[in-house]
């Protein structure tokens, strides 16, 4: 929807380095990002990305920061539901995609 190539990189971070300095010592451990969620490659998405200045990159611009179209066209927004409960304000999940793209096109259309 917004004015750029068909495809563009786009970066979701899926682990966190941690690191500390003990008496000199430096110690780092990777975690999985508890926000991060396996995409469904048989699904279409919908992204929230800002763009990445030091590098030609895309990254998520929130949390959350995607939707998940499925076969049937039905959305819902993706987000680890073991670390936060979004369903009492969550108007997306379950609308269809024609539903939701229009929703978006028409702030899209007001913002500009």
């Amino acid at each position: 929807m917004g004015d750029l190539p068909q495809n563009i990189p786009v970066g979701i971070p899926r682990l966190k380095q941690v690191s500390t300095v003990i008496e000199g010592q430096t110690y780092a451990e990777n975690f999985t990002d508890p926000n991060y969620v396996d995409p469904n490659f048989d699904s279409r998405y919908i992204l929230f990305l800002k763009k990445y200045q030091p590098q030609d990159l895309y990254t998520p611009a929130s949390l959350p920061y995607h939707i998940e179209m499925d076969s049937s066209n039905n959305v819902s927004l993706q987000y680890n539901r073991g670390e936060i409960d979004l369903s009492g304000i969550d108007s997306i999940t379950g609308t269809s995609a024609d539903s939701l793209i229009n929703s978006i096109q028409d702030v899209i259309e007001k913002v500009r």
